[in-house]
C-alpha cells in the first residue's frame, strides 16, 4: 500500500479527488444548476462574459471581430468580452453543436471551477519538484489555491478568475530551470497564449514576470560561457516563451486595428492598485480587522488591490529578512534549502517582489513622480496594476511553504516539529476558510436567473413584436464603458436587460462595455442619446434604414427619464411590463425632433412677454444672467463667433470671475459652456464653479467634466457642458475655472460661449441666419 501511495500518478489522482470534493461542496449549487441559465453574477461583467460569448458564436461574422455592442462599429474579440478564448471556442463549435450556447452559463461555470482544480494541480507539481513530500504537498497546495486573491473574481471579471494561469507559468519556469530544454520554453509560450485568451491582462503579468525572471538569469556571472553566448541562449528560450506570443498579438490585435483614436492614457493607474498594507494584511479576515480597530487606521484600496499573501508568507519573509540581516547579509538568503532549488526560488523572490512593488503603482504614485508614467510606453495602458500582485502572491507562497518545510525538517525534536507543521498548515487552512466565508466571495444564493433568462419569461415570448424589422437596440439609460473619455456606467438593470434582449433576438446594442474603445465612436454614441440638437452623425454609419428598438428600463432612478426621456418622443410603444418598455424608434424621428424644437423656439420668440436686454430676449424683466462669447479673443477652431477662450489644461484657467446680476440665494442656477473635448482625455478636464464670500471664504458650488456634464453634442467634438449650482451670498464673487489633474499637461483646450443663468430664465437671440435659445443655436432656412 505504501509503495502504491508513493507513485506520482496515484498521488496526483488523490489530490484531484480531494480538491474536486472540496470544490463540489463549496460550489454545490453551481453543479446542481449546471444545465440552467442561472449565473453567478447577473449584472455587468459577470453576465456580459457569457452573453457576449454566445452572441459572438451565434451572430458575429468573423472569429476576430465582435459586433454585439457599440453598433454599428465592431470591436476586436479580445477587447469585447472576458474569456475571449471561450467565445472563440463557442463560435468554432456552434455550427456543429448548435445547442452548445444553450448551456453557455453551465459550461463557463464548470470551466472556472475546473481552473481552480488545475491551478491546485500545478502548485502540487511545483512543490513536488521542490522536494516537498506528498502529505505536506497536498495541504500546502490546497491552502495556497483557496487563499489566492483570484477567488474573488468568480463574482466579477470572470476572465481573470482562471486560477491555473500563473501556477502553470511558474511550473514551466521550474522545469526549464532544471533541464534548459526547448520543450519547456515552448510550454511556457503555450501558457502565455492560454493566459492571454483568458484575459489579456494575463499576458502583461506573464510577460513582465518572465522578463524579470530571465533578467536575473542573465545577470548571473557566466561560468565557462561568454556573456553573448549566454545572452543568445537565454534570448532564444525567451523568444519561444514570450516573443512569439508578443509578435502574434501585435499583428492580430494592433496591426489589424483600424481605429486610431484609442486613449493612450487610460484612467485608473493611480486608483486600481494595491498597497503594502493590503499585500501583507487583509481587510477580509478577522485578525486584521481586529488589529485595524485597535492599533492602526485602516488603509483601504480598491477591490483590484486585494492581494493578501497570507500569514505564513508574512512570517516567512520576516524570518528570512531577520536571519539574513543577522548574518550581515553574507549568507545565501535560502542557505537552509537544498542547493538545487535555490536558484529558482531566488529568481521567484526577485521577480515576484518587483511585481508586488509594481502592483502598488510604484514608483509613479509617489508625489512628484506621476508625470514619469508618460514615458513608460505600453506599460501605462495597464491601468489595473493591483492585478500584478497575483504573481507576487504565488511566488512568495511557493517560497514560504517550501522554505518552512526545509526549516522545520531540520528540527530534531519530533514533537516540536509536528507542532510547527500543524501550526503553519492550520493557520493557512483557517485563513483560506475564513476568506471563503467572509461574504465577498461567491455564495450559493448569488446563483440566480436574470429575470428575462428564466424559462417562459424571455423577451421573445412577446410574439406581437417582429424583432427582425429592427437593426439595433438603444438602451435607456445608455451605458458606455471603455473609451476612458465619454463614459456612462448605465445601471445593473439596463445592462442586464439589453444584453439578454440582444442575445435572444440577434440585435446588436448601441451601448458598450469594451476596452480602450474609440473616442470618436463614443462621442457618436453619446450624440445619439443626448438631447436633440444636431442630426446624430452615427446615423450615416448605420447599415440600413431599419428603425431602432428602444429599450427603456423601468427599474431606474427617475433622473434617467429626465435625461433620456426625449428618446421616446416620436417613438411608438410596442410593449411594456413592470420592468421595461420597448419602442420602435424610426431613424427620421431624430430630424423631426430637431425640427419640432426649432419651430417651438420660433413661436416662443414671437411672444410679447419677452424683454430685450443687451441684445438678448429674456422671459424675465431684468438682467439676471451672464453671457460671454469670447469674441474679443482670438482663436482657432472656435465654436461660435470669431473668438474663444484657449487655456493650457495643466494650469488653473479662470474663464469668468465676477458678481451675478440681481443674484438671488434661493434660486437654482446653471453654468453652461461649450467645450472642444475631442482631444484624448479632454473629456475628463475638471470644471468648477466657486464663490468667494465677503469674509474671504471660498465655496465650491459645483464640479464636473465634459463627460459627466454633457447635455448636447455638436460636430467636431464640441460638447455643451452644464453645472447646476446655488449661491450662498447675493454679493459673492462667482468664478468658473478649469484644469487637468496632471499639471504637466501643456495641451491647449478651447472653450466658448459661456452662459450663467437661473434655471427658470429662458434667453433667445435671432440673426445671422440662426436662432438661439439658452446657448443652443440652429440655422434658419
Amino acid at each position: 500500500m505504501k509503495d502504491t501511495l508513493n507513485k506520482p500518478s496515484i498521488q496526483l489522482l488523490l489530490l484531484i479527488i480531494i480538491v474536486s470534493s472540496i470544490i463540489f461542496f463549496r460550489y454545490q449549487a453551481i453543479f446542481e444548476n449546471i444545465s440552467t441559465d442561472k449565473t453567478i453574477e447577473i449584472y455587468r461583467d459577470g453576465i456580459k462574459t457569457v452573453l457576449n460569448a454566445t452572441y459572438h458564436a451565434k451572430y458575429s461574422e468573423s472569429y476576430t471581430w465582435f459586433g454585439g455592442m457599440n453598433y454599428p462599429y465592431e470591436e476586436h474579440i479580445m477587447a469585447a468580452t472576458e474569456l475571449p478564448g471561450l467565445a472563440i471556442l463557442f463560435k468554432f463549435l456552434h455550427p456543429y453543436f448548435p445547442w452548445i450556447t444553450d448551456y453557455a452559463f453551465g459550461i463557463t461555470h464548470l470551466f472556472l471551477l475546473s481552473s481552480i482544480l488545475l491551478g491546485c494541480v500545478f502548485l502540487f507539481l511545483i512543490f513536488r519538484e521542490l522536494g516537498v513530500p506528498f502529505h505536506f504537498n497536498v495541504l500546502f497546495s490546497i491552502a495556497v489555491t483557496f487563499l489566492a486573491p483570484q477567488n474573488l473574481r468568480l463574482f466579477a471579471h470572470l476572465g481573470l478568475a482562471p486560477l491555473f494561469v500563473l501556477p502553470s507559468v511558474l511550473y514551466f519556469l521550474l522545469k526549464y530551470e532544471k533541464t534548459k530544454h526547448w520543450k519547456y520554453s515552448a510550454y511556457l509560450g503555450l501558457a502565455t497564449f492560454t493566459g492571454a485568451y483568458m484575459h489579456f491582462y494575463f499576458f502583461a503579468i506573464i510577460a513582465i514576470f518572465v522578463s524579470l525572471y530571465f533578467f536575473v538569469m542573465l545577470l548571473e556571472r557566466p561560468i565557462n560561457t561568454s556573456f553573448f553566448k549566454r545572452l543568445w541562449g537565454l534570448g532564444s528560450h525567451y523568444f519561444l516563451g514570450i516573443g512569439i506570443p508578443l509578435l502574434f498579438f501585435f499583428y492580430w490585435m494592433i496591426l489589424s486595428d483600424t481605429v486610431t483614436d484609442r486613449s493612450p492614457n487610460p484612467w485608473g493607474f493611480f486608483i486600481y492598485n494595491s498597497n503594502f498594507s493590503n499585500l501583507f494584511s487583509s481587510p477580509l479576515l478577522p485578525l486584521f480587522e481586529w488589529i485595524d480597530k485597535r492599533w492602526f487606521e485602516k488603509v483601504t484600496v480598491d477591490f483590484e488591490g486585494w492581494s493578501y499573501i497570507g500569514l505564513v508568507a508574512d512570517f516567512f519573509l520576516l524570518f528570512v529578512l531577520i536571519k539574513w540581516a543577522g548574518s550581515l547579509f553574507k549568507k545565501n538568503v535560502f542557505h537552509f534549502i537544498p542547493v538545487e532549488h535555490r536558484a529558482y526560488l531566488i529568481r521567484l523572490l526577485f521577480a515576484g517582489s518587483i511585481m508586488g512593488y509594481l502592483s502598488c503603482s510604484q514608483p509613479f504614485i509617489m508625489e512628484g513622480w506621476e508625470h514619469l508614467l508618460q514615458y513608460t510606453g505600453p506599460y501605462k495602458q495597464f491601468r489595473s496594476t493591483g492585478r500584478f500582485a497575483w504573481a507576487f502572491y504565488f511566488s512568495i507562497n511557493i517560497i514560504a511553504f517550501t522554505g518552512f518545510y526545509y526549516l522545520i525538517k531540520q528540527i530534531k525534536n519530533k514533537g516540536l516539529m509536528a507542532a510547527l507543521f500543524s501550526l503553519i498548515i492550520g493557520v493557512s487552512l483557517y485563513e483560506a476558510y475564513t476568506f471563503h466565508t467572509n461574504g465577498f466571495i461567491y455564495r450559493d444564493y448569488d446563483l440566480r436567473y436574470a429575470p428575462e433568462l428564466e424559462p417562459g419569461n424571455e423577451f421573445t415570448t412577446v410574439t406581437a413584436i417582429d424583432f427582425s424589422k429592427f437593426q439595433a437596440i438603444v438602451p435607456s439609460p445608455i451605458f458606455l464603458v471603455g473609451s476612458n473619455n465619454f463614459e456612462r456606467p448605465g445601471s445593473a438593470y439596463i445592462i442586464q436587460q439589453a444584453l439578454v434582449l440582444s442575445n435572444q433576438t440577434g440585435l446588436p446594442v448601441t451601448g458598450a462595455m469594451l476596452t480602450r474603445s474609440s473616442l470618436q465612436q463614443s462621442i457618436n454614441q453619446m450624440q445619439l442619446v443626448t438631447e436633440p440638437y444636431r442630426v446624430p452623425a452615427i446615423l450615416r454609419d448605420y447599415k440600413n434604414e431599419k428603425p431602432l428598438l428602444l429599450l427603456v428600463s423601468n427599474t431606474e432612478d427617475p433622473a434617467f427619464d429626465a435625461e433620456f426621456g426625449h428618446l421616446q418622443e416620436g417613438a411608438n410603444l410596442l410593449h411594456q411590463n413592470e420592468r421595461w418598455r420597448l419602442y420602435e424608434l424610426p431613424l427620421d424621428s431624430f430630424q423631426k425632433k430637431i425640427a419640432w424644437r426649432k419651430t417651438a423656439i420660433e413661436n416662443e420668440m414671437q411672444s410679447d412677454s419677452l424683454t430685450l436686454l443687451e441684445g438678448i430676449l429674456s422671459n424675465q424683466p431684468t438682467i439676471n444672467f451672464i453671457y460671454e462669447n469670447f469674441d474679443e479673443r482670438t482663436g482657432n477652431n472656435c465654436y461660435l463667433g470669431s473668438g474663444c477662450y484657449q487655456g493650457t489644461v495643466g494650469r488653473l484657467n479662470t474663464i469668468f470671475e465676477g458678481h451675478l446680476p440681481n443674484a438671488v440665494t434661493t434660486m437654482d442656477y446653471t453654468m453652461q459652456v461649450w467645450v472642444n473635448a475631442l482631444p484624448d482625455r479632454f473629456s475628463q478636464i475638471i470644471f468648477q464653479v466657486k464663490e468667494k464670500l465677503d469674509n474671504g471664504h471660498i465655496n465650491l458650488l459645483g464640479q464636473t467634466n465634459p463627460s459627466w456634464g454633457a447635455k448636447a453634442f455638436d460636430d467636431k467634438g464640441w460638447v455643451l457642458m452644464e453645472i447646476p449650482f446655488r449661491i450662498s451670498g447675493a454679493e459673492s464673487i462667482v468664478s468658473v475655472v478649469f484644469y487637468a489633474e496632471e499639471d504637466s499637461d501643456d495641451r491647449v483646450m478651447c472653450v466658448d460661449e459661456l452662459l450663467i443663468k437661473p434655471m427658470g430664465t429662458d434667453l433667445y437671440r435671432k440673426g445671422n441666419g440662426m436662432i438661439w435659445k439658452n446657448n443652443r443655436w440652429w440655422e434658419t432656412e
